[in-house]
């Protein structure tokens, strides 16, 4: 019997800068929703959301990298409670 998976994650890059909150909240939306897919075709559930960002490593503008995470008090599949918790902590660490 194959090991159950302690993590999912989706992680895509913009491709240009982005600087504007609403630009990665829709980005975050798309994935939670692909990610709660995921875990119901798995039959799984997340106990913990965790939101990151970074800017472009090969700038030579100063660079930011912080992450947020959010512990939900029962494991959920559910893309509603998902996406609250992944945008309440990307907008804690979120800086334009």
């Amino acid at each position: 019997m194959p090991a159950s998976k302690k993590s999912i994650t989706f992680s895509r890059s913009f491709g240009r800068a982005v600087d504007s909150l609403s630009d990665v909240r829709e980005a975050v939306a798309f994935y939670v929703a692909k990610a709660a897919e995921k875990l119901r075709r798995a039959g799984l559930a997340a106990s913990v959301v965790t939101a990151f960002i970074q800017t472009d490593r090969f700038s030579k503008e100063p660079q930011y990298y912080n992450a947020g995470a959010h512990t939900l008090a029962y494991p959920t599949d559910s893309t509603q409670e998902l996406l609250r918790c992944a945008l309440d902590a990307l907008e804690r660490i979120f800086q334009e």
